[in-house]
């Protein structure tokens, strides 16, 4: 799929996306509905789509399987990428630890709605990355033209980040509404935790326009570095909010934490 986005072959990349879900779904509910197999089945089902996926892939673009390796691209990928390894588990830790802790304070049936609330939010998180997939090729494209493409790159990603606002909004001023209407009343009061969600996962979608130039620098360190620190600044708020504000104050953490990183990201830059 990274090779096809380099390629500037959306087409191409928007089918096996779309073949993928399909296939997944329809093995998801195979395995768990008429099989009843769980977390396994669904598990499995992962597993089955991806594999088909990349079998699929090396038929289509066999070229990339008999290009030979070039050791020097590998030794710098190496160089950039393995600082982006604790940064991947920095950002889990981002997303599952509040859940952790705050069922230490309080029943499940908030740590429930509380999750819930974050699947409305995480939303936002599919146009961040819809955008992102699309920007980060144009955005190193760009840089290539010299001082035009760095102005041409500065016009556009303030754009990105215009857009980015303008979804935001939409979703906070629209969640309650629609968890009213897509859920029973027991659940509504999810929907109240939900703008703050999204507007934790608006900051992490600015973080990772900033993070570009990093990549562009190759200045990967500075990317784990900040993860971390949000992390500890996230878990921290957590065990002083969760005991008092429950699923809200798990909520403020997070955006909190968050923008916390885009603020010490924006401070490297």
């Amino acid at each position: 799929m990274t090779i096809f986005q380099c390629e500037q072959r959306p087409g191409v990349f928007a089918l096996f996306a779309a073949v993928q879900f399909i296939v997944t779904t329809t093995l998801t509910l195979y395995f768990v509905v008429f099989l009843r197999r769980g977390a396994t089945g669904m598990l499995t089902a992962r597993a089955l789509g991806a594999t088909g996926a990349l079998v699929v892939a090396c038929v289509v673009s066999p070229q990339s399987l008999r290009s030979r390796w070039q050791w020097k691209f590998v030794r710098e990928a190496l160089r950039i990428a393995l600082p982006l390894v604790p940064h991947g588990l920095m950002a889990t830790g981002l997303v599952a630890a509040d859940r952790f802790i705050l069922q230490r304070y309080r029943p499940m049936s908030e740590v429930g709605l509380y999750s819930l609330a974050y699947s409305f939010g995480m939303v936002m998180a599919l146009f961040t990355n819809a955008l992102w997939q699309a920007w980060s090729t144009l955005f190193l494209n760009l840089l290539r033209n010299g001082k035009h493409g760095r102005s041409m790159a500065a016009h556009i990603c303030g754009r990105v980040v215009l857009i980015l606002a303008a979804i935001a909004s939409a979703g906070e001023l629209m969640s309650q509404n629609i968890v009213r209407v897509c859920l029973d009343p027991h659940y509504w009061e999810a929907g109240r935790v939900a703008p703050i969600i999204i507007g934790a996962y608006l900051c992490h979608a600015l973080f990772l326009l900033l993070q570009l130039s990093a990549l562009q620098a190759k200045r990967t360190s500075w990317i784990w570095a900040v993860s971390s620190i949000a992390l500890t600044i996230n878990i921290a708020l957590n065990f002083a909010f969760a005991p008092i504000w429950g699923m809200y104050g798990a909520a403020y953490a997070t955006l909190i934490a968050y923008g916390s990183g885009l603020r010490l990201r924006k401070l490297q830059v």
